[in-house]
């Protein structure tokens, strides 16, 4: 058969035919089996019920609606005498070779699953050579309409009659064929659900034990459930007898069967049914086009190596608790690899957007197939299909270890793992991800560190300042900035040229969002500045942060670098436990205060008395409060004792230096402030000490409460003032342009 053609059958069976015809009804009285390219089941509940549900409707409806259409449903029909390219011995043959030639046989047409005996060994290989259907599509009806069956024939166990001995013979041969299970699941957690429903299930009583996965079992298990509770229920309720719905349910429910006796036509019919289609992720239709040019292009050893590179891939699941995450890899490794949305839709316009979620299926196939069309020594290479994967299941794992920054995943590939924790915090949702997973790929790790510090002060000095509010232009978001990052990926793919390619491409759009006001060239000696540039750019940045509202998160980055993280001598140390986000950004006078004249917070009541220390409306308060000088790094045991009290407590106490005994709860520091709470609170840290500890040990607390220790209010002045001095801190250079103070902070690493 050609590969070109669409040479298929073509048949509208009932479910009694497709299962249990037999030869002379063109039944398919054979095993199915689920193949790798097919997910696993994921029907939830209501779709089950609603299944039965549109079942009950249509067996109830219009008399002139006999049938219930149940979809297509696509077969690849495979050689009853061959497994796997293995021709299969005869039956009598089989019982003259050993024990050992038999296993060989066995594990080659993958036919052994824990089989030792003899007789068990030679069961299995015949059952491999009886024919066998694989389910290309339509897995997930098919797998509840055998539940169907298994439940429908054990409540009918009471019945007598001639009539519903042979409804219930036609039920049993749904769901088995010489007491084996009828279908045969790929995941081993599901082929235990169903074949404990198979084998286990007895009347009404539901099954408690034989489930997988330390009896919780699968979706298949609570497939289960959901239709013995609703027939357990419509059955004793509904007008119809068991008869009438076992009867319909066998001859009513029809499919149009499509078989085909080549894998690549299968496949090809799959693909059409499902593309861009119905519910399937796009993770889920490239593995189906992923094990097709597999089947056809490697050889049988590197199958399943395919299969379990795949299965890497698909743990991300485990790992990463976001919806499809597999498909999310997937769209990242695209623009990872810089392939543009032109790249799918051949589209020149296209060439400078980025790839979108559709558009991923297309670039991946286009790399299978030119992959698969190369040749070494003019024989086709049988391996690049299994390179391929194997470079996907590589970058799964840095996808993996930047969705979750960790010091034990990321320290191997950069000495700033600490940059990724707080560059991935600022940009929830991964807006980052496909250039960081570039840059872990780089060939050295100073390469990759110097690209690390570039994204982090580019993130700096464009993301966070309001440049908006001086040049009048439109406010640029985060978003908008991830997505200009995510295009560098192209420029950079060069390793040689990655680090001064991404450093231009930073310069020029901070350049950009500063008006284009500060240029690297000196005015009058046209020559290179690169001190003076940087000089200026400070003075902008400090002049734009100023008035800038900033997100806990940023704060917690320009905290870490301009104080510093470091502890009391002898204490924890926060460094090489960052990526256990014991530290947070504290609001000193709080985000949220009650101060309306009926109901009033400590921080209004010194309001009332003293109108100077916030502006009156309510809009200033809390542009106040989002300043850089209102936060504080501490740990988060402390920052939720403090809380919303006030700088010293209120009231103010008096000349009482008589201070209370410390413990761990808020209430015994009544009377007392954030400052108190700060030196003072006994709290315990499992995680890093086992032990308890006094106060913060963040030396930049204990700096903060000297500075602070002769106010008696937190006020917009100590805000503005402490404001100004961070970012004093954070910009200080010398004639030369040089930094002098916080070198973390630094321009060198864009330009």
């Amino acid at each position: 058969m050609s590969k070109g053609t669409s040479e298929y059958s073509a048949s509208v069976k009932s479910l009694q035919k497709l299962f249990c015809g037999g030869k002379n009804e063109n039944g398919k009285d054979v095993y199915f089996v689920i193949p790798d390219l097919q997910r696993s089941f994921v029907w939830e509940s209501k779709e089950v019920k609603g299944f039965w549900e549109d079942m009950r409707d249509h067996l109830n409806g219009h008399p002139q609606i006999k049938e219930m259409f149940g979809g297509t449903v696509v077969l690849h029909e495979k050689n009853e005498s061959r497994h796997g390219g293995e021709t299969i011995p005869a039956h009598a043959d089989l019982w003259g070779m050993g024990v050992k030639e038999l296993k060989k046989l066995g594990s080659k047409i993958r036919a052994l699953n824990r089989e030792k005996s003899k007789p068990d060994i030679i069961k299995a290989i015949d059952c491999a050579r009886k024919q066998v259907s694989e389910i290309i599509d339509g897995q997930q009806r098919i797998t509840i309409l055998l539940i169907g069956a298994k439940v429908l024939s054990e409540l009918g166990q009471g019945y007598t009659g001639a009539k519903e001995k042979k409804i219930k013979g036609f039920l049993d041969s749904v769901y088995l064929k010489y007491s084996t299970a009828r279908i045969e699941h790929q995941g081993y957690d599901e082929k235990i659900d169903f074949e404990n429903i198979v084998k286990n299930h007895e009347k009404c009583l539901i099954l408690q034990t034989g489930w997988s996965n330390g009896n919780k079992g699968t979706k298949i298990k609570s497939a289960y459930e959901e239709t013995l509770t609703y027939f357990s229920k419509i059955l004793g309720t509904a007008k119809k007898t068991w008869s009438e719905y076992s009867d319909y349910f066998l001859h009513n429910i029809t499919f149009v069967c499509l078989t085909t006796k080549d894998f690549y036509q299968s496949h090809l019919v799959f693909k059409s049914l499902n593309w861009k289609g119905r519910s399937l992720r796009v993770s889920e239709i490239f593995k189906s086009i992923l094990f097709h040019y597999a089947v056809l292009n490697e050889p049988p050893r590197n199958r399943d190596k395919v299969k379990q590179e795949w299965s890497k891939i698909e743990d991300l699941g485990k790992t990463i608790h976001r919806d499809d995450v597999v498909s999310e890899f997937l769209l990242a490794w695209c623009r990872s690899m810089g392939y543009r949305r032109g790249d799918a839709t051949e589209n020149k316009d296209d060439q400078q957007k980025e790839v979108r979620l559709s558009e991923t299926l297309k670039i991946l196939e286009e790399k299978l197939k030119d992959l698969c069309s190369k040749k070494e020594n003019n024989y086709p290479n049988k391996n690049n299909v299994l390179k391929f994967v194997k470079e996907l299941s590589a970058d799964a794992k840095r996808f993996e270890q930047i969705s979750n920054p960790t010091k034990s995943g990321l320290n191997a590939l950069t000495n700033n793992w600490i940059d990724v924790v707080d560059i991935q915090r600022i940009f929830r949702q991964g807006g980052l991800n496909p250039i960081l997973l570039r840059i872990l790929k780089l060939d050295t790790k100073p390469k990759r560190d110097a690209c690390i510090n570039a994204l982090l002060m580019a993130t700096i000095f464009i993301v966070m300042p309001d440049h908006y509010k001086f040049t009048g232009n439109s406010e640029y978001k985060k978003a908008t900035f991830a997505k200009d990052a995510r295009l560098w990926v192209k420029p950079i793919l060069n390793d040689a040229t990655a680090v001064t390619t991404l450093k231009k491409l930073a310069s020029e759009l901070l350049e950009s969002k500063q008006n284009g006001k500060i240029r690297f060239y000196d005015g009058k000696t046209k020559k290179k500045s690169l001190g003076k540039w940087r000089k200026a750019c400070y003075k902008k940045w400090k002049k734009v942060m100023k008035i800038t509202s900033i997100s806990p998160e940023e704060v917690k980055l320009l905290l870490r670098l301009i104080e510093t993280i470091d502890t009391k001598s002898g204490s924890v140390d926060y460094k090489i436990n960052y990526d256990k986000d014991l530290l947070e950004a504290e609001h000193i006078f709080p985000k949220s205060t009650k101060w309306g004249p009926d109901k009033k917070s400590d921080w209004r009541k010194d309001w009332d008395k003293d109108n100077s220390l916030w502006p009156k409306e309510g809009e200033k308060r809390t542009e106040l409060k989002t300043q850089l000088g209102n936060y504080i790094l501490l740990e988060s045991k402390v920052n939720q004792v403090a809380s919303n009290l006030t700088l010293k407590g209120h009231p103010v106490p008096k000349k009482n230096t008589q201070k209370p005994k410390p413990a761990t709860a808020k209430n015994h520091f009544k009377g007392f402030g954030k400052i108190h709470i700060y030196q003072h609170l006994i709290w315990e840290d499992d995680e890093l000490t086992s032990s308890k500890l006094t106060g913060s040990q963040l030396v930049s607390v204990v700096n903060f409460v000297k500075s602070v220790n002769g106010e008696d209010y937190w006020n917009k002045k100590l805000v503005v003032a402490r404001t100004k001095r961070l970012l004093d801190k954070a910009t200080k250079t010398n004639t030369a342009g040089k930094k002098t103070e916080c070198q973390d902070i630094d321009l060198k690493f864009i330009k």
